[in-house]
């Protein structure tokens, strides 16, 4: 099993609390909720990746848009073009929580949203 399925698949257990908030997004199409679930999902990413020495930013992010895909869906676009959509939105994500918070991702792990 490779570190991005292995990972995906402990994120997606984790993921059974936030399963509700997950549904109503992808049912409602709510802009609001998939944003907090791509946080929720990155965060995650982020405490997943302490546990691999060796993971890569590239491969956090296909973890990221490998679960995000799982719950979002877009209607009548074709997957490649979800898995797209949903990759510039982890960008956008992770670029503002390394330009607010710096690199250093334990602030987000443990909760702590101070820089």
């Amino acid at each position: 099993m490779s570190i991005v399925d292995e990972m995906s698949a402990g994120i997606l257990a984790d993921l059974n609390e936030t399963w509700n908030e997950a549904r109503k997004a992808r049912r409602d199409d709510s802009t609001i909720e998939i944003i907090n679930l791509i946080g929720d999902v990155v965060r995650l990413v982020e405490k997943w990746a302490l546990k691999f020495k060796d993971i890569t930013g590239e491969q956090k992010k296909e973890v990221a848009v490998k679960i995000i895909n799982v719950y979002v869906d877009f209607p009548m676009c074709p997957e490649w073009l979800e898995a797209k959509v949903i990759s510039y939105a982890v960008d956008a994500i992770i670029n503002t929580l390394n330009s607010y918070m710096g690199r250093g991702w334990s602030s987000i792990v443990d909760g702590n949203t101070k820089a």
